[in-house]
């Protein structure tokens, strides 16, 4: 409820539902006429001067037209903002991280660019496919498009077998890598009509469609990463299903101003392919950097490989946990660039270490590790290639992140040479210190093998 301004702010009520409440008309009458006063003051009339009744009442307005036009302004303002509360912001928006706000800002001007640039490239398709040929077919041009269809599907499904569980490990990376494909697939169309040969068009064209299948494959996996973290940074109790579908909403209501755009740009440009390719180039480069900034405003509060190594190293050699604002500004933008993890194979089937006992018995071993071996058993490899970690059958996320910090350990040199254990006060230590920066351990992105094992 928000109440009237000046010396009205007792004799009216604005209710939220916009509805008007008035308490004394004759308190309305008073401040209309000293407004009516200070405005005669300020064009010049006095009371010395001359005015006619009729110019006066052409003037001047009755409390209650008054309170109708102010009412006029500021209901359809509240009605408005109300409708676009409920279809573009969660519920209980109070409670959202403030990353969430920076991340939807970049995430729809970056969408802005993709729809815009994908009217460019759906016009130079049609035209490679035949629009505006005369000896083009309505079958021929039927057959290219499920074509370009058939190798979207067969890649999107080719590459969720081969990411698996990375693409929501390392969500950020991932999210930055779709968007290049997906610029490499939007430049590949737009360069097929250029091509000569019906089936140069379509080799290309295919070749757009599958990066693109890749993009919308990792984009989404990403998605529902971010989604979670929302949900679980969140100070009160929100729904994930309400947030990703708002996402939806404003997905949805960016690509209907993108498409208008984009139309618009094709009316005026689609007699110059010199022209479309500026267009194109340049608001690749716009979308690249928006995108840059999209997952430079995330702070995700689970830890993933990367992030856990960071967060260690960190807390060897400054005594606290890093926060994840401070560790969202060094993490790898794409997986290519990941820096250098120490190799440590999480998950793996107890015959990994009960290889490299060299005679001694699994008892003796679980024995001699102690507290440490009630959820995993760690071990250097022979061989030299990196540390084999084996996980008990219900270890939790908390264990596992566990396991993969004493794999840590055991695998950086730099840490071996400090004669650096991991033991049970250790890890208490370092698992309160993660707690206390705000990292969330009990939701585990490390993407361990499958392998299991009782003892």
């Amino acid at each position: 409820m928000k109440r009237g301004r000046t010396n009205l702010k007792e004799e009216f009520v604005v209710l939220d539902d916009g509805l008007v409440e008035l308490h004394d008309t004759s308190k309305v009458q008073e401040w209309f006429e000293g407004s009516l006063q200070v405005c005669m003051d300020r064009s010049g009339i006095h009371h010395g001067h001359a005015m006619s009744t009729s110019s006066l009442r052409r003037t001047t307005t009755t409390p209650d037209k008054y309170l109708s036009l102010l009412i006029s302004f500021v209901v359809p303002f509240r009605i408005v903002r109300r409708l676009f509360q409920t279809a573009f912001i969660p519920a209980n928006a109070e409670g959202l991280p403030p990353d969430y706000l920076h991340f939807q800002a970049w995430d729809t001007a970056q969408a802005l660019c993709s729809y815009i640039r994908g009217c460019l490239t759906t016009a130079a398709l049609l035209k490679g496919a035949g629009v505006g040929d005369s000896t083009a077919t309505a079958a021929g041009a039927a057959l290219q498009w499920a074509a370009r269809d058939a190798s979207a599907h067969v890649g999107g499904i080719t590459f969720a077998m081969w990411g698996g569980s990375q693409l929501g490990a390392d969500s950020k990376q991932w999210r930055l890598a779709a968007d290049f494909m997906n610029n490499l697939g939007l430049a590949l169309e737009l360069a097929s009509p250029l091509l000569r040969g019906p089936y140069t068009f379509l080799a290309v064209a295919c070749a757009g469609s599958l990066c693109r299948a890749i993009c919308g494959a990792a984009a989404g996996a990403s998605r529902a990463a971010f989604t979670a973290h929302f949900a679980a940074s969140a100070s009160s109790s929100l729904d994930p299903a309400d947030i990703a579908v708002k996402e939806g909403t404003q997905e949805t209501a960016a690509s209907l101003i993108g498409l208008a755009a984009g139309s618009l740009l094709v009316r005026c440009i689609s007699h110059s392919i010199r022209l479309q390719w500026i267009c194109f180039l340049t608001l690749t480069a716009a979308h690249m950097w928006l995108n840059t900034r999209v997952v430079l405003s995330l702070r995700l509060r689970n830890l993933n490989r990367e992030r856990a190594t960071l967060a260690l190293r960190h807390f060897l050699a400054e005594g606290v946990a890093p926060t994840p604002a401070e560790l969202s500004s060094r993490e790898s933008l794409m997986p290519i660039w990941r820096r250098r993890l120490p190799h440590v194979e999480l998950g793996t089937p107890l015959r990994a270490i009960v290889h490299d006992i060299n005679g001694e018995t699994l008892g003796d071993a679980i024995a001699r590790c102690g507290r440490v071996a009630e959820k995993h058993l760690a071990r250097k490899r022979a061989d030299g290639r990196g540390v084999a970690v084996v996980i008990r059958r219900g270890a939790g996320a908390q264990d596992t992140l566990a396991a993969y910090t004493h794999g840590i350990l055991l695998s950086d040199n730099d840490l071996r040479e400090r004669n650096l254990a991991f033991t049970p006060a250790f890890w208490d230590e370092y698992s309160n210190s993660l707690i206390a920066a705000g990292w969330n351990l009990n939701a585990s992105t490390l993407a361990p093998g499958a392998w299991r094992a009782d003892w």
